[in-house]
């Protein structure tokens, strides 16, 4: 198909789903519901809900403890229902259109009986949520099939990844979750018998998108097989089967994050209701076009430039943001079959934290004009060429890589304890304030960080002061024996002087470490950092034999470090020399402040990942 055709075609539709009176002309009310970091459990919102119904907003996600899927733990049943008692004390009056949230958590053994069982943890904590949401008087539940993955080894939708892979096929993988998506959906009905589910996303992803298009089912199977979602489409085809007559599944169409024209949502409808029916088994897709609906998103942070990270937004005014906020809130209500969702990271709606003073207004006006049937009456092509012009501009600066002397150590070697006041520390080399990756070194940094680093014959001593003006809400770690994402620093030492490979050592504030030696490759940006799965804790072909401490105090932590030359395969080095590699710094509070800060010694031009050729030089004295 040309570039012309795709043009015609998406034009022509635009045209026909305007003159569609039953979803675009207003008769089917459009609702936008609060959803993000700001998320809060049901006693909060039993206390709280006459000042929430303040906010523009329609309904929000709700956040019980219980909200996990896949999770292995055992929860309190006590506990579960002292907050399913919180949901039947909440008044709605404004707030008509709320939803129980639930989420990915652990992994699944899809082939073990044991795990779904009526007495299960996945399938009793999902009955709590049902439960909930009934008592509560929401409409139903808010599904995220999203896996966190950094710093995990697996995802219950990759089938790359599963225990079984060697003995089962895709094919019996698409089989067994497709009957475990029907019994979450026959438990949830159990204690709600008609919900609305809202899922994040579902056909509208991109790669199922690309799948549905493929005519070839072994190249069909091919995309999906190697996807990190790619069983993701058989749980929702057993959701759907399971469903009821009245049961209503929202497909929430999470790739709207990112949009700015109209064009991109309509062409998500149309993915949704036709496009994505090529993944739906030919015995479902009649109950598909009855009981799927289109959702869409709009990403608060991304386009409020209030992000950790740079983004377009950063690159226009606020008077340009608050329009742009506009736009994608009204072309998402106008073309959602019903539900869009906002989300947010580091904003709080209820307390107020970074909430830029455009965007109540912003969103109101999207909604009035919706709802009365009025034109947008602007475009936001220029804006958005302007903001991708300027974060562009900010990607190509050049990187300047820093040094740092390292002199060898006189006074004796430090107590690894967490503590700087050793001798050993006066004399070391100070790196001086962590920076901000290059491409956003427009955004301050809300923490502050200093590295100090020195020497013996015998070990490498490296030394972290971590400045945390909110200890409280600093993130515990997640995955304690990969490091995770949590509060963290990085000590990244190449290997060898052509730095082929790596060595790769976290250390959370909690004293939990992951490490590995990586080989480099090519990243997702396309410049050559390390690929692999080791990075994101897949795998470690290394376990190196090092000493850490941690240690926090009333506004700071600090992490000390002792790596032996012998465990980096290195002889103890000689004045002169010199050694590549660099210190790295994850701030992460949630979800209070929603801060996500990634900080290092030397510059990078990304966020995410370990950028050799960007290695900062370490210069032995």
């Amino acid at each position: 198909m040309t570039q012309w055709t795709v043009i015609v075609c998406s034009l022509i539709f635009v045209l026909l789903v305007t003159l569609t009176p039953s979803v675009y002309c207003g008769t089917v009310p459009k609702k936008l519901v609060k959803m993000g970091w700001d998320l809060r459990p049901p006693s909060y919102v039993a206390e709280h809900i006459r000042e929430m119904e303040k906010r523009p907003f329609d309904g929000i996600f709700i956040r019980p403890t219980f909200g996990h899927t896949f999770y292995m733990v055992d929860l309190d049943e006590a506990a579960a229902e002292a907050e399913i008692e919180a949901m039947g004390r909440i008044v709605w009056r404004k707030f008509t259109e709320n939803f129980i949230y639930f989420h990915c958590d652990d992994n699944v053994d899809w082939f073990d009986d044991s795990l779904w069982g009526e007495n299960s943890p996945f399938l009793r904590n999902i009955g709590w949520c049902a439960k909930a949401a009934r008592v509560g008087g929401c409409v139903g539940l808010a599904f995220d099939p999203e896996f966190v993955y950094w710093g995990r080894p697996y995802c219950a939708w990759k089938y790359e990844w599963q225990k079984h892979r060697e003995e089962k096929s895709f094919a019996e993988y698409e089989r067994i979750v497709r009957k475990r998506g029907a019994q979450y959906m026959d438990r949830i009905q159990v204690e709600f018998p008609d919900p609305v589910i809202l899922t994040l996303f579902w056909t509208s992803m991109p790669r199922f998108q690309e799948a549905a298009l493929e005519t070839d089912p072994s190249r069909r199977e091919a995309i999906l097989k190697s996807d990190y979602y790619g069983l993701l489409p058989a749980f929702m085809n057993g959701m759907l089967e399971a469903a009821g007559p009245e049961t209503i599944i929202v497909d929430g169409d999470e790739q709207s994050y990112y949009n700015n024209n109209e064009l991109h949502y309509f062409r998500a409808y149309h993915g949704i209701h036709q496009t994505g029916l090529a993944l739906i088994p030919p015995e479902l897709r009649g109950k598909y076009r009855r009981q799927v609906q289109a959702g869409h998103a709009v990403y608060g942070d991304h386009l409020c430039g209030t992000m950790a990270n740079h983004t377009e937004a950063t690159y226009v005014s606020p008077e340009e943001r608050a329009l742009w906020v506009e736009h994608n809130a009204y072309w998402a209500l106008k073309s959602s079959d019903r539900y869009v969702w906002f989300y947010s990271e580091r904003m709080d709606w209820w307390n107020g934290r970074n909430l830029p003073g455009f965007l109540e207004s912003a969103l109101r006006s999207a909604k009035e004009k919706v709802a009365q049937g009025r034109p947008l009456g602007f475009d936001v092509d220029e804006i958005a060429r302007k903001g991708h012009l300027g974060k562009v501009r900010a990607e190509a600066r050049p990187i300047q890589p820093r040094a740092l002397r390292v002199p060898r150590l006189r006074a004796a070697a430090p107590d690894i304890d967490g503590v700087l006041t050793d001798e050993a520390w006066n004399e070391a080399g100070c790196s001086g304030s962590f920076i901000n990756y290059v491409a956003a070194r427009a955004k301050r940094l809300e923490t502050v960080t200093e590295a100090l680093m020195t020497y013996d014959d015998t070990s490498l001593y490296v030394a972290f002061h971590c400045n945390e003006p909110e200890m409280d809400k600093t993130h515990p770690a997640l995955f304690t024996d990969l490091g995770g994402r949590a509060d963290q620093v990085e000590v990244v030492v190449a290997a060898d002087e052509g730095i082929k490979a790596y060595f790769h050592i976290r250390l959370d504030l909690a004293n939990a470490r992951w490490d590995a030696r990586t080989e480099t490759g090519r990243s997702e940006h396309g410049s050559d950092i390390a690929t692999g799965r080791e990075v994101y804790g897949r795998d470690s072909m290394w376990s190196g034999e090092y000493r850490t401490a941690t240690r926090k105090e009333a506004d700071s932590w600090s992490a000390e470090f002792a790596i032996p030359w012998r465990t980096l395969g290195m002889a103890s080095p000689k004045p002169g020399d010199r050694l590549k590699g660099n210190l790295h710094r994850w701030t992460h509070r949630r979800p209070a402040t929603g801060v996500l800060e990634f900080s290092t010694w030397s510059e990078t031009r990304y966020n995410r990942g370990v950028e050799f050729e960007n290695f900062g030089t370490w210069i032995i004295e």
